[in-house]
């Protein structure tokens, strides 16, 4: 009679081992397929996701500082002037672009001083209407 610790005959253990896969066919199967560039691959991704995202940051604090500038204690008056004026919104547009064409520290000297507007006024017809708007009051 066999106890519980007991080894199995010989003959026993060649029968099942042939039922059983090879090991070389069990390493096989739990190998899993290598992919050399996936590693690669995510870290590029994420490096172009941070990039584009850094841009994108850089973008908005560019657009906030020019809007911040633009609208700076010197363009109180030249806002001030516009509303007087009654200029919409496509006349005071072309006097800010005048205003940076001609680098002018104080924008209110369009207003001011008409030589700024006669400058353009024989190219462009925007600001010979606004060269007759504004001074010939």
């Amino acid at each position: 009679m066999r106890r519980q610790g007991d080894v199995f005959p010989l003959s026993t253990l060649t029968l099942a081992q042939t039922k059983m896969p090879s090991r070389r066919k069990m390493l096989r199967s739990m190998r899993k397929p290598s992919q050399p560039g996936a590693p690669i691959g995510t870290a590029v991704f994420i490096f172009a996701v941070i990039v584009v995202l850094a841009v994108i940051a850089a973008l908005i604090v560019k657009k906030l500082r020019d809007m911040l500038k633009a609208s700076g204690p010197k363009l109180g008056l030249f806002n001030e002037l516009v509303d007087a004026h009654g200029l919409n919104r496509d006349e005071q547009k072309a006097l800010k672009r005048l205003v940076r064409r001609e680098k002018l520290s104080i924008p209110a000297k369009v207003f001011v001083q008409p030589r700024h507007l006669k400058a353009y006024a024989g190219t462009h017809p925007v600001y010979r209407e606004l060269l007759e708007r504004i001074f010939s009051r």
